[in-house]
């Protein structure tokens, strides 16, 4: 179910709620299940590259992730 959800997400992101998204992803990312954080990573990715406004953030997210 998540796994589609993360779809969604990315499509419906926009300047106005991409920080809200990015967060929930942030959490995906952090979950015991391998494909989850595979396709939350990449879903943050997405969203640097569709919402300009939020690359700051998830640059910042991405980078917690890995440390």
């Amino acid at each position: 179910m998540k796994l589609e959800k993360i779809d969604i997400l990315v499509k419906v992101s926009d300047d106005k709620n991409a920080d809200v998204i990015l967060n929930e992803l942030k959490e995906y990312a952090n979950d015991l299940e391998l494909e989850l954080i595979r396709k939350s990573i990449r879903a943050i990715g997405s969203i640097i590259l569709k919402v300009d406004k939020a690359s700051k953030r998830a640059v910042e997210i991405l980078q917690e992730i890995v440390t």
